[in-house]
């Protein structure tokens, strides 16, 4: 079952039917619970340092994360979440 057919979204509208957000998640992107959740617990937070400074960025979302990031309605988290340069003493 794919969001967007009519039978998931049949599903989707009956009240008490899914009860949890697990069994929402399921129906919604037609994976099991457990290859959603492997698949976004892949996307990391990175903190990358050198001399100059530091940048905080997400690892790259892959074609599987993204589907379902897409199956759910949810933007991808922005890349950079940080930028710091550090300052240096005038010589």
């Amino acid at each position: 079952m794919r969001a967007g057919m009519d039978s998931v979204e049949e599903a989707l509208s009956r009240q008490g039917r899914y009860r949890t957000v697990k069994e929402n998640l399921e129906v919604k992107v037609g994976e099991s619970w457990a290859r959603i959740r492997s698949q976004l617990e892949r996307i990391r937070i990175v903190e990358i340092g050198t001399p100059d400074g530091q940048v905080i960025q997400r690892t790259e979302i892959s074609a599987a994360q993204k589907a379902i990031l897409t199956c759910l309605e949810v933007s991808e988290p922005k890349r950079i979440h940080e930028i710091s340069l550090r300052t240096r003493p005038n010589a």
